[in-house]
């Protein structure tokens, strides 16, 4: 399967299309990886209500889910569920559909297709790129730590 990426965006004003990266999903449907930036969300907060700030924690912990039960189970798939309510299984074609129609409060990017393995060393090279660099620097101190 072709590696694809997504961002997951706070959308701050959607009339004016202002927004904040926090979030990353890189896949290749069979192996999906996601983390979002900490400080970035600490951002956030002050820039929501606690109604819209909660909703992006939640949406963020599922994602979480969803992609540690994609990876502890490859062979079933896995879905969203998002407020009670169940979506497909992570795919290049859902995220499409989610960058298209999903712009609340949090919006996946267009997924994108990159010519790179799934695996944790290019992952937090890409977080770093496109989310926050001091992902790196957390990497590199639990890996001293170990």
């Amino acid at each position: 399967m072709k590696t694809f990426y997504s961002i997951l965006y706070a959308v701050i004003r959607p009339e004016t299309d202002e927004k904040i990266a926090v979030g990353l999903l890189l896949s290749n449907g069979d192996d999906s990886r996601f983390h979002h930036s900490k400080q970035k969300l600490s951002a956030v907060r002050s820039l929501f209500g606690v109604n819209e700030y909660k909703y992006i924690q939640h949406y963020i912990a599922a994602v979480k889910r969803t992609v540690t039960d994609s990876v502890k189970n490859l062979n079933q798939q896995s879905i969203f569920e998002i407020t009670g309510y169940r979506h497909e299984v992570i795919n290049e074609s859902y995220l499409n559909y989610l960058s298209i129609y999903s712009k609340n409060v949090t919006w996946f990017s267009k997924p994108l297709q990159i010519d790179i393995q799934v695996n944790k060393e290019n992952f937090s090279t890409l977080f770093k790129k496109l989310i926050d660099n001091k992902f790196m620097k957390i990497l590199s101190v639990a890996a001293k730590a170990t």
